[in-house]
């Protein structure tokens, strides 16, 4: 059973496509999305959320495109943004419900904008104003003039509401922010009516967009300066990426990793000046049997994938190391893998480093031990979440134990999640608090739902501490995670044997090889008798111990000869089933008083002529089946098969019926 993880819940009046965490505040989160260039249906906003200690999400303020503008399909929170008077000064563009600009934003309860912000008794400082990017069409634009690329300035407003006058209640906390237009760019060179931005990725000062569905397949790759795209370039590709991340070198060169639906590619750019040389095919997996769908980079060593089967056959995650270089002939190495095995296709992927600064630009300087928490999700609505342990042994670096943490399932009731985002983990100050990381996903219904997974301190006992600092103390995920249970296979290959082995002593039963134990006669005809060959009975006479009891026909003798010894005659003998009373002799005299059923060598001269069980009448073959059942030597359940190949002498009571007669 999966471990409950607290979720808040929220539901907005527009379908959501895009969401992310700002990177500097975990409890701020922004969607974004709509209802496409219509002035009927949902409208097109981008929507800051803020996330209470309580697991309350409330929304913190909304900014309201035109009808004629289409929904946000894809966003990313940028960095700080400094604004001078003359971006100060714009009043506020107003967002839905009457959210107002910098100036004259009010927050809950009378609080303030950013100019001289007031509010209730206690108000704080109004924190930074940072960027967010988002992809939003211009539908009515001229061809080329298309300012797909919106920069929008979010100033966040803390005020706190009063208490009461016995201090009875807590005062609580209400974030507001506002949110207003800043810049709007078209970064794609070659543009058509259907081309969109589909993908956005910014990571530090850093920014890369794709177009999907248009003529020309591009993607840009840009410097923020500002928050502002400062210099760009513009590659061009055969066909849409299917996904991409980015990994900052310095200061003016970055790493771009993307991926197609058969190949992993990559390539180094320069921004100053400007270079964009050809990218490298790292992985190929036309035969692997998957498709790319996500990449995302862990550390500037791996890069994790993941993959899906055909046919909504499963998941593929696979993480490969990437190549130092990239001069011709270099490739990425699968370095760990795993599956899930389900009836899914992956929509949507997030990944999130528990140690802070594995994932950033001084890495080399910083990289250490850490954990990693991986969140697909599925197209049945299910979200699956796996940890990645990262081992720095200088100057290796390795990758092990990619296993399930759990799985949380029909997250939107079946609707499909349509992105995913995991807040940024900053290492606290003091560890006497709870810490835990977030995961957001949105669904196209308008929901969207954030689940909380704690943390615990974790001491790297293995470092050679020797006469340096202290060990580092580092987080992980305070639920264990596990490798699939063993036990549904053994249990599996443990019904599979006990069948196999019922069916196998039904076979020998009906051979006659084996005891009867599940009676396997009883389902066959009656006509049908054991398939052994009734020749060289005789010879198992010769002493008890030989006869085999696991044969129907020798059980039936070994019960009627008791202790006796048959010994084999010379030439060919048949085994008589008689009655030891009387034995008639050739000149018809008794030779023994009646006593029980007993068996013997068939000798004329002595037992007389006899009969096979086929030849004889129906009233002695029923008075054989009696005498016999009353011996202890028959039952029903061994049926009449036993009988072949034995000789039966007269019945002294059908002789007599017969005389009668």
């Amino acid at each position: 059973m999966a471990p409950k993880l607290n979720c808040a819940r929220l539901e907005l009046n527009y379908p959501l496509y895009a969401t992310d965490f700002d990177p500097r505040d975990a409890n701020r989160l922004v969607v974004g999305g709509g209802g496409g260039s219509s002035r009927f249906g949902a409208t097109n906003k981008i929507t800051v959320l803020h996330l209470s200690q309580d697991n309350d999400i409330q929304v913190a303020g909304e900014l309201q495109f035109p009808s004629d503008d289409d929904s946000v399909m894809s966003l990313a929170v940028g960095p700080v943004m400094v604004l001078d008077e003359k971006d100060k000064g714009a009043k506020g563009t107003k967002g839905a419900k009457g959210a107002k600009g910098a100036k004259g934003a009010k927050g809950a309860k009378g609080a303030k904008g950013a100019k001289g912000a007031k509010g209730a008794k206690g108000a704080m400082k109004p924190e930074e104003t940072f960027a967010v990017l988002a992809g939003v069409n211009e539908n009515t634009a001229p061809r080329n003039e298309n300012t797909h690329l919106r920069i929008l300035a979010v100033t966040p407003e803390l005020s706190r509401s009063k208490a009461t006058k016995d201090d009875s209640e807590p005062s609580s906390e209400t974030i507001k922010v506002s949110i207003r237009p800043f810049e709007r760019k078209s970064t794609f060179l070659h543009q058509d009516a259907n081309t969109y931005q589909r993908l956005l990725r910014v990571k530090e000062h850093f920014a890369v967009a794709a177009s999907a569905m248009g003529s020309h397949h591009e993607h840009t790759v840009m410097k923020l300066v500002n928050g502002r795209p400062a210099s760009c370039t513009n590659p061009v590709t055969n066909e849409d990426i299917e996904d991409l991340d980015l990994w900052a070198l310095n200061a003016d060169k970055l790493q771009l990793v993307y991926c197609y639906r058969d190949r992993l590619e990559m390539a180094n750019f320069n921004l100053n000046p400007i270079e964009a040389p050809e990218p490298l095919v790292i992985y190929n997996c036309k035969d692997d049997g998957f498709t790319f769908r996500a990449v995302r980079y862990l550390t500037s060593h791996f890069a994790l994938c993941v993959g899906n089967l055909p046919r909504r056959s499963g998941v593929v995650i696979q993480a490969y190391r990437l190549p130092l270089g990239l001069q011709g002939g270099s490739v990425a190495k699968l370095a760990i893998k795993a599956r899930i095995s389900r009836k899914i296709s992956a929509t949507a992927l997030a990944v999130t480093s528990l140690t802070p600064g594995c994932d950033s630009m001084d890495n080399n300087t910083r990289e250490r031990d850490a954990q990693f928490v991986i969140a697909i999700a599925g197209s049945d609505s299910s979200i699956h979440l796996f940890t990645l342990e990262h081992r720095k042994h200088h100057p290796l670096h390795l990758l092990s134990h990619l296993k399930p943490l759990c799985t949380l399932n029909n997250v939107f009731d079946g609707a499909n999640i349509s992105g995913l985002s995991f807040s940024t983990f900053v290492y606290p100050t003091t560890h006497v608090q709870v810490q835990s990381v977030r995961l957001a996903s949105t669904s196209l219904t308008g929901a969207v739902t954030v689940h909380t997974i704690p943390l615990k301190k974790a001491i790297d006992w293995n470092l050679d501490q020797g006469k340096g600092p202290a060990r580092a103390i580092r987080y992980s995920v305070a639920m264990r995670s596990r490798l699939p249970s063993a036990w549904p296979l053994l249990t599996i290959l443990g019904l599979i044997c006990l069948i196999m082995a019922i069916i196998w002593q039904g076979i020998m039963e009906v051979y006659g090889e084996r005891e009867p134990i599940i009676f396997a006669q009883r389902f066959l005809p009656s006509w049908h008798g054991t398939l052994r060959s009734p020749d060289g009975l005789a010879g198992i006479f010769a002493h008890k111990s030989v006869v085999n009891p696991q044969d129907k026909r020798s059980q039936f003798i070994s019960k009627i000869i008791g202790d006796a010894q048959l010994l084999e005659p010379t030439g060919e003998g048949r085994v008589i089933v008689l009655e030891s009373g009387q034995y008639s002799g050739a000149d018809g005299e008794q030779q023994q008083p009646p006593s029980n059923i007993r068996a013997d060598l068939h000798d004329e001269a002595v037992h007389g002529s006899a009969q096979t069980w086929e030849e004889l009448g129906e009233e002695q073959k029923s008075m054989w089946r009696e005498r016999l059942r009353d011996a202890g030597a028959w039952t029903q359940g061994m049926g009449e098969s036993v009988f072949k190949g034995i000789l039966f002498g007269q019945i002294a009571g059908a002789i007599g019926n017969v005389m009668a007669a």
